[in-house]
């Protein structure tokens, strides 16, 4: 039976001074980036590519950009970030897939807003054709 604890300073009789060796700084493993993940793109062209194939649709590169609007607007959401920063991908997948269909409809609703508007308003059409145009033109310069 234990009827009292022996505590000892062992700090007093060891020196662990560093004696030997020099002082370089050593090297980590790898370049420091840490894990890199598959860019957005990569992983909604491969998902448009598994949609053409599956259900036989021709969705392109450009479709894209509709994924990558419905994903911005749950990550804008904080109770979504919260999810995310708290819980497993299983646990994720609960929570934010029933909110997946009223982002949809909530989407389309403003999508077609903005298609009313180009069509319904000559001077929001202007400013809309004129943006495009410049942004276009400057990507393309850009990219040559």
């Amino acid at each position: 039976m234990l009827t009292h604890l022996r505590t000892e300073l062992v700090a007093e009789h060891q020196d662990a001074s560093l004696t030997e060796g020099t002082d370089e700084p050593l090297t980590g493993k790898g370049d420091g980036s840490g894990r890199q993940n598959t860019p957005l793109e990569e992983r909604l062209s491969a998902l448009i590519n598994a949609l053409n194939e599956r259900f036989g649709l021709t969705l392109t590169d450009a479709d894209q950009i509709w994924f990558a609007q419905q994903q911005q607007v749950l990550a804008e959401q904080e109770p979504v970030r919260d999810a995310a920063q708290g819980n497993d991908l299983d646990q994720f997948t609960v929570y934010v897939t029933p909110l997946i269909d009223q982002l949809i409809v909530g989407r389309h609703e403003a999508n077609d807003e903005l298609f009313r508007a180009y069509f319904d308003k000559p001077d929001f059409k202007q400013l809309m054709a004129d943006a495009l145009v410049k942004n276009l033109y400057d990507q393309l310069r850009t990219a040559s």
